[in-house]
């Protein structure tokens, strides 16, 4: 897996190995659809940390190597997914599927607190 990382703005692409991908159907302990994204590059880890997103957000678990680096994105939405023949994907994608993630930087207000997350806006398995 290549380390680029593409940058536009409010936008970020990443190339990520897929874990836990809820993409068309609500994982029922969270109540949202969701996808691991693991083995992050460095250059996507400064990013990302440069729009404001907590380290402990994306970080590394011990306990599962094979995440590597690694940062959980949860949606109320459905998280659209395409081959890169641009076919859109009907299967349920397996743990560790090679994918490249357009993310999209939002700002967030709870109860006075406010943060950072990263939306996801497309997922290409590659």
């Amino acid at each position: 897996m290549s380390n680029k990382t593409e940058t536009n703005g409010d936008y970020i692409n990443v190339k990520a190995d897929l874990y836990w991908a809820r993409l068309t159907k609500v994982d029922p302990m969270s109540g949202k659809y969701g996808v691991k994204l693991c083995n992050l590059s460095d250059a996507a880890k400064e990013k990302l940390w440069g729009w404001g997103i907590k380290k402990k957000q994306v970080t590394q678990d011990p306990d599962h190597p094979e995440y590597g680096t690694y940062m959980n994105c949860k949606s109320q939405f459905e998280i659209p997914a395409v081959f890169e023949d641009g076919e859109p994907v009907t299967d349920l994608i397996g743990n560790g599927s090679s994918a490249i993630v357009r993310l999209k930087r939002r700002n967030w207000t709870y109860e006075n607190v406010t943060g950072v997350k990263a939306d996801v806006v497309k997922i290409t398995i590659t």
